[in-house]
């Protein structure tokens, strides 16, 4: 599944506690997407590292990133 990406206007910073609310909604929708393995390694934003090769981050990666 290819999911489509737009940039979201924001009034309020990522990556702060103003994100805590909707993390558990962002980790659920992350599951319902299905991810699957990249096709090109990526860095994890959370530690810095390498993304183990051939798995998808789990969808709570994706709240965590967020946050």
């Amino acid at each position: 599944m290819r999911l489509a990406a737009s940039p979201l206007p924001v009034d309020c910073g990522f990556h702060s506690a103003l994100m805590d609310p909707i993390a558990d909604e962002l980790e659920a929708l992350a599951q319902a997407a299905g991810f699957t393995a990249p096709e090109r390694p990526i860095i994890s934003g959370l530690t810095g590292a390498l993304h183990p090769a051939g798995q998808a981050p789990e969808p709570a990666y994706w709240a965590r990133q967020a946050r």
